[in-house]
């Protein structure tokens, strides 16, 4: 009798079959084609669950595959065209049971079990319409990860590299924010750069094969598109160093304002001494300029250059991110594997998503507005009594620390101003904000042991106008450090829902070279994190040594009257020693990081 007050139902069978296909067929009083029905759902689930238990990382590295998310798409367009036939079927198989009379009876209403069946497939179509638009977020954040042009970008897509050759001593800078220089130094003769000193170039278009040397070299670089997201000139230069065999690891902060960075013989452009007075073979030029430089003159860097003149040139991003590796490659003496290249919307969200960071603050950070006598900015500071303030300003007025509008928006800037100035309430007044006007703040961060969200955790890295560029390359090391000690590296291999989830909010300002869809390789690199991270990490910041300033590289030749450090071979043999002794400091991981291990520590 149970299945016969079912039966009576056609739009309870209709709405059993949306739950489970089959069940509508067998509520409908045919168990035997309920259960026909239900098998190929029944084999997927059971196709999970094998997965799941036997082979979970397979299924993790499955989400990492375009082709296999792909593959979901059509099997989910496949299983809604099957799931609607369930409903159907067991609709109609209902009715088909229900006694004469009571059809005849409802003759008036005809348009009721019409309405009916399709409010159950419009379940239908909505369940699997958010599989499908989850599926394809997945595919465009993954294609954001790794994109050949960044997420981010706005560029201009008609506007293509045609560049001839031009003169090396004539670079078109475009500003991502002028950078602070140390006091004057003393100029010098330019020591010439030999060329056994550098680590051979070798073309690169992939880092499939990073492993190989038993090494990992990653380029860490930080971007400040708030002001032109065209464009990729760096905030931030990191280089990472691991020994696979051994795990001794090394973090090398390199200064943005560094001019004359080696180069590759081969690349004929710059083969001769620039009119500013580098050597053969160097970028004449700051580094934060090189990749822009890269992306306007194509020609002038022999990488990925087939597709020089296109429009759009599709390699143009890629190809000034592996000059930067490859300029970053031969100061520090290693063969780059590949970078990672995030800009500050990615840094706030990810230190957002993992719950803030933890952070022993050393000495007082602060950013204040300043101005000349008689001007609102005067209230806190006067510019003329701090050198280092709105370099290159008229009037050297000094708005204060401003939050990143562009890259997050007027409306979100001003969201994090509201949320920094709560969280300080909450820090025991290690912490003290207040908005001076539009995207613009005052700050103090006070020393000691304190929790900071993404907004304290950027402006702490970043805020640099009453310090040195090098001041802020240790406190962004300090940064990346409590990242690590956030998170176990050994949880995204182990939990790919909620990586994915994680990474969800980060594509659009987070890019890499790096195969990160192959889950051999993050399983190795996250085992390797797992050993590597903490205190045993070295951390090195080239800084120029000049007066008391504490610096740990003589430097004796300057740019611009004086104003930006030139690198040339002394420098190179400071760089190479500190950089030994630094490897020498850090201590063996407690178990084998091999190539081999295939990341056998998670």
């Amino acid at each position: 009798m149970g299945n016969r007050s079912l039966s009576g139902s056609p739009i309870v069978a209709a709405l059993l079959s949306l739950l489970f296909p089959g069940l509508g067929q067998a509520a409908a009083g045919d168990r035997r084609r309920g259960l026909i029905v239900a098998i190929p759902i029944l084999a997927i689930l059971a196709a999970l669950a094998l997965l799941l238990v036997f082979a979970r990382d397979s299924l993790f590295g499955l989400t990492l595959n375009q082709g296999w998310l792909t593959s979901l798409l059509i099997l989910d367009l496949v299983a809604f065209i099957y799931h609607g036939w369930a409903i159907v079927d067991s609709y109609l198989l209902a009715r088909k049971g229900q006694p004469e009379k009571r059809r005849i009876k409802g003759a008036g209403t005809k348009w009721a079990p019409v309405l009916g069946v399709a409010l159950v497939m419009a379940g239908a179509v909505g369940a699997h319409g958010a599989f499908a638009q989850v599926d394809m977020g997945w595919q465009h954040d993954l294609y954001c990860l790794t994109a050949p042009t960044p997420c981010w970008v706005t560029d201009n897509p008609g506007a293509s590299d045609t560049s001839q050759p031009t003169d090396p001593g004539v670079i078109s800078e475009v500003d991502t924010g002028s950078p602070v220089p140390l006091p004057t130094g003393s100029e010098g003769p330019l020591a010439t750069f030999n060329p056994i000193d550098f680590p051979p170039y070798q073309p690169r278009t992939d880092a499939e094969n990073w492993a190989q040397d038993g090494q990992l070299n990653v380029v860490l670089i930080g971007v400040g598109v708030e002001n032109n997201p065209s464009q990729v000139g760096p905030d931030t230069v990191m280089a990472v160093h691991i020994e696979l065999a051994t795990g001794r690891t090394i973090m090398v902060s390199v200064g943005r304002t560094y001019t004359c960075v080696p180069l590759p013989a081969s690349w004929s452009h710059f083969a001769n001494p620039a009119s500013n007075g580098c050597p053969a073979h160097s970028y004449p030029s700051q580094l934060w300029n090189l990749e822009n430089d890269a992306l306007a003159n194509c020609r002038n860097f022999p990488i990925l250059t087939s597709t020089c003149g296109q429009s759009p040139d599709p390699n143009k991003y890629l190809r000034a991110t592996e000059v930067e590796e490859t300029a970053i490659g031969m100061l520090v003496g290693w063969q780059i594997d590949g970078s990672v290249t995030m800009n500050p919307v990615g840094l706030i969200k990810l230190i957002d998503d993992m719950g803030g960071v933890n952070i022993n603050v050393k000495s007082t950070v602060t950013d204040y507005p300043c101005g000349p006598a008689g001007t609102p900015q005067a209230k806190w500071r006067v510019c003329d009594l701090c050198p280092n303030c709105a370099v290159g300003s008229p009037n050297k007025v000094h708005y204060g620390y401003e939050i990143p509008e562009k890259a997050l928006g007027a409306a979100q800037a001003k969201a994090a101003i509201s949320k920094m100035i709560a969280d300080s309430a909450s820090s025991g007044g290690k912490q003290k904000v207040s908005g001076v006007g539009g995207a613009d703040v005052q700050f103090t961060i006070k020393p000691g042991q304190q929790h900071m969200d993404g907004d304290w955790a950027l402006a702490y890295a970043r805020s640099r106008i009453y310090y040195t560029e090098f001041d802020r390359q240790g406190r962004q090391q300090e940064v990346l450090k409590a990242l690590r000690q956030s998170v176990n590296p050994c949880d995204i291999v182990g939990n790919a829902g909620g990586w994915l989830s994680a990474l969800a909010d980060v594509p659009y300002a987070f890019n890499t070279d790096l195969p990160i869809n192959n889950i051999q390789d993050v399983k190795q690199w996250a085992s390797l994190a797992s050993r590597v991270g903490g205190d045993g990490v070295q951390k090195l910041v080239l800084t120029p040594k000049l007066g008391n300033n504490g610096g740990n590289l003589n430097i004796t030749n300057w740019a611009s009257g004086g104003k930006y450090p030139m690198i040339d071979q002394n420098v190179i043999n400071q760089v190479r020693q500190l950089e030994a002794q630094g490897l020498s400091a850090s201590p063996t991981a407690g178990a084998s990081a091999s190539a081999s291990g295939g990341g056998a520590g998670c």
